[in-house]
């Protein structure tokens, strides 16, 4: 909900992510999604996603095929709660 060209497209972050006490498996399946919405991406091969309550933060780093068989590589993504 945070695209500003579109309320359906994005993450929602104001209404799941950055919430007391995100529910971890909920937020990985919302970023799994949300990577396979990307042009050109053909596969999420592996997604961590880590909530430090004590930083208030949750980490994000994935790895992902592109249509043409190409590796994509994202890390350290960090959301601060």
């Amino acid at each position: 909900g945070e695209a500003f060209e579109s309320p359906l497209e994005g993450v929602p972050y104001f209404q799941k992510v950055l919430v007391k006490n995100p529910p971890i498996p909920a937020l990985t399946g919302l970023f799994r999604r949300a990577i396979l919405l990307v042009d050109g991406v053909a596969e999420v091969e592996a997604l961590s996603l880590d909530f430090d309550a004590a930083l208030r933060t949750v980490s994000l780093s994935f790895k992902a095929r592109g249509d043409l068989g190409e590796p994509i590589t994202f890390n350290s993504f960090v959301v601060e709660i």
